[in-house]
């Protein structure tokens, strides 16, 4: 089935439109898998990104400008193939991708990645179009691509398989022993307060001790009142035991949920990491819970409820034909309901959940740039962004709690007359000498197991819409796309295994989205034992460039040589290599011996204390009272620039490597302990390949060579 993939964010509609678009023409594709080929950035995806990216699938894209006029003859000549991407203006200024599905005069059919697939007039779409489209075609490369989101969620829950078997045969058993408490009542009613003791002690040939005790508790009052307080017992001891197992079921999900998650967000590729906001991942994080949670109620609670309403409905139907279809008449009016309800309620929640982004989003900023906000005196204005952000989310809550309580007050009032006409035919029967009394309380007591569960069912609705919509944006992380696999290649190869006497770049292009390069056929060669300088005006591409050479980014074109030969490598052996330290370290909530390692393994105490004194941090240490196992809060909070950047230093130093990389690690820094740290590095370090991204003159007079960008 062709899937047309919805935008989690604004910024997304461009990568949702270019999903949306392979999957019509075939190209199964998911909506991670479409940004990273649009290199969709903060700020979303540009025509280019798309034009590239329909090349990467085997598409030729070509992007076309043009009047409403020129267009419309076009699609009637055949010469712009439908569906195509328009770019269109919104009320609110921001550019926004639709995908044009169907062109026949004076309606078109689009998909809105905000809202889904509807129809409008030509004339409505001439007054949003900017002015651009991007057609494709299909060549040969072209192929049907795999999705496969969905089946991790049903990976985690074959793997508790037997667990969720025995806790659904715990609630069938439980569910059983329910109807025959309610049978029980008909049984007490008909035989003990409506008929004789005589009529009771009826005489029987019993055949075995078996059936003698099962008429003894039957045709005795005490015994059959005594046997459904044990069922009760039963149950509820049951219900303990399944209460266990659901909780044991949902802790082993949510252990490989955090971990499959986590591990997500480290190897993630470092522009796609670098182009999502905070406050979206850290919202994707809170319902990684609510998914395991919600799919584990409903994966167990639907099963058991549509058990329970057929076993229900068929108890129901034999006790009285009648009575029976006004039940299912309430049940199609509860069906009604929730299909009307369906639409309303997904589109808010989508809703809701980005707009509760958007205010985590500005609560990062404002406690990340509290010092500025403070010291410009700019409180009032972040907290009128703030409210804003807030109110629009509680607004669309507002709407929410409308529609939620309206579809729960149009299902009271049909449960309300459904239980009248149930009682007004029930009696008629029962004056009419048609049903005994035990029989039509029996089925009262018993029209809960068929109506609720299908009500519940109903309700769940709700939240099958929110578990959609939360499984969706928790797939859009578990779907993108990740470094090479990080256990692959542990071994180094030849070429990282020998002495590094040199690593080039040749014609080296990148760009962070599918614009103008940031780094423009750049060639550059380095050679060990020498330090090198990158010098030139802010935004000229250098920490850009120091990014490239630590492998956080991969160039768009162009050539590494290592020893001459060019690299075929696994990122996590090349980074084994190599350290950096940059003017904004780093720091995690631990000590500052813990800092220093990330968990390494130092085998050289006599190293690690040279460094130590050389960067400064013994000084620092010795004026704490704990030393190197003085507490650091998060993100460095206790420390001063300097002292949060020696540390740095020091731990890029511990490491050895074959290429240190500083970028303006010294900035805060005085100049005595820039010239202590420099001639420790020339004399312990002489062999490596050493880089500096300094403004400071001192430093590049320090060096052998010195690299100019922006030139």
């Amino acid at each position: 089935m062709l899937k047309r993939v919805r935008q989690n964010e604004q910024k997304d509609c461009g990568a949702a439109a270019f999903a949306t678009l392979a999957n019509l023409c075939g190209r199964k594709m998911s909506l991670a898998e479409a940004r990273d080929l649009t290199r969709s950035n903060s700020t979303g995806a540009t025509l280019q990104g798309l034009i590239e990216a329909g090349s990467k699938i085997g598409l030729t894209a070509e992007g076309l400008e043009g009047s409403i006029g020129e267009l419309r003859d076009g699609i009637r000549s055949k010469e712009i193939n439908l569906p195509f991407i328009a770019l269109v203006v919104l009320e609110t200024g921001l550019s926004h991708f639709l995908v044009v599905e169907e062109w026949s005069d004076p309606k078109i059919k689009v998909f809105d990645p905000a809202q889904g697939v509807k129809k409008i007039s030509v004339g409505y779409f001439e007054k949003i179009w900017g002015g651009y489209i991007v057609i494709f075609h299909k060549t040969e490369l072209f192929s049907p691509g795999q999705t496969t989101s969905i089946s991790y969620y049903g990976t985690l829950f074959f793997k508790e398989k037997s667990r969720l078997l025995l806790v659904l045969l715990f609630s069938v058993v439980i569910a059983l022993f329910s109807f025959l408490g309610s049978f029980s009542y008909q049984r007490i009613i008909d035989s003990f307060i409506l008929n004789s003791e005589s009529a009771i002690h009826e005489e029987h040939a019993h055949t075995s001790i078996f059936e003698e005790a099962f008429h003894e508790i039957l045709y005795n009052f005490q015994y059959l009142i005594l046997a459904v307080v044990i069922l009760y017992l039963f149950q509820a001891i049951l219900s303990i035991v399944r209460a266990f197992f659901i909780a044991n079921v949902s802790k082993r999900m949510n252990d490989d949920l955090f971990e499959a998650f986590f591990k997500k967000i480290l190897f993630m590729k470092a522009t796609n990491l670098r182009a999502r906001d905070s406050g979206e991942l850290i919202t994707r994080y809170n319902i990684t819970t609510q998914v395991q949670q919600v799919l584990t109620r409903l994966v167990l609670s639907i099963f058991l409820e549509i058990f329970v309403a057929i076993t229900g409905g068929a108890i129901l139907y034999i006790i009285n034909k009648q009575l029976f279809l006004v039940t299912t008449g309430i049940l199609l009016g509860y069906t009604a309901v929730s299909i009307i309800f369906i639409k309303p309620l997904n589109k808010i929640n989508n809703e809701l959940i980005e707009k509760n982004a958007r205010t985590l989003n500005v609560l990062n900023e404002t406690f990340t740039g509290f010092e500025t906000i403070k010291l410009f005196q700019r409180e009032s204005f972040f907290l009128g962004k703030f409210l804003k952000q807030a109110k629009s989310f509680t607004h669309t809550g507002k709407y929410s709690v409308i529609l939620q309580n309206s579809q729960a007050s149009f299902i009271l009032l049909l449960e309300s007359l459904g239980t009248i006409l149930v009682l007004w035919q029930g009696s008629t029967l029962v004056v009419a000498d048609k049903l005994s009394l035990g029989a039509l309380i029996a089925f009262i007591s018993l029209i809960t197991f068929y109506t609720s569960p299908v009500r519940n069912i109903i309700e769940y609705q709700r939240e099958i819409q929110n578990v959609l919509v939360m499984m969706r944006k928790l797939s859009d992380v578990m779907d993108d796309v990740s470094e090479e696999n990080e256990e692959e290649n542990e071994v180094l190869n030849d070429t990282l295994k020998k002495e590094w006497r040199s690593i080039e770049f040749k014609n080296i292009y990148f760009s962070y989205a599918a614009d103008s390069y940031i780094i423009n056929n750049l060639s550059v060669r380095f050679k060990a034992g020498m330090s090198y300088a990158l010098v030139g005006k802010s935004g000229s591409g250098k920490t850009t460039f120091m990014h490239l050479l630590s492998s956080l980014y991969s160039p768009d074109k162009g050539t590494i040589l290592l020893n001459d030969e060019e690299i075929h490598e696994n990122k996590k052996n090349y980074r084994k290599q190599i350290a950096y330290a940059s003017n904004d370290p780093f720091l995690m909530f631990g000590t500052i011996r813990e800092n220093l390692t990330l968990g390494m393994e130092v085998s050289d105490e006599g190293y690690l204390i040279e460094v130590l004194e050389a960067v400064g941090v013994t000084e620092m240490t010795n004026s704490f009272a704990n030393g190197l196992d003085t507490v650091v809060l998060e993100n460095g909070e206790n420390l001063s620039s300097g002292q949060k950047q020696r540390i740095a230093i020091a731990r890029a130093l511990l490491k050895k490597p074959k290429i240190l990389l500083l970028d303006e690690a010294f900035s805060n820094l005085d100049t005595n302990s820039k010239l202590g740290i420099l001639k420790f590095i020339e004399s312990k370090l002489k062999s490596c390949i050493r880089i500096y991204v300094s403004h400071d003159d001192l430093v590049s007079s320090k060096v052998d060579e010195i690299i100019r960008f922006g030139s």
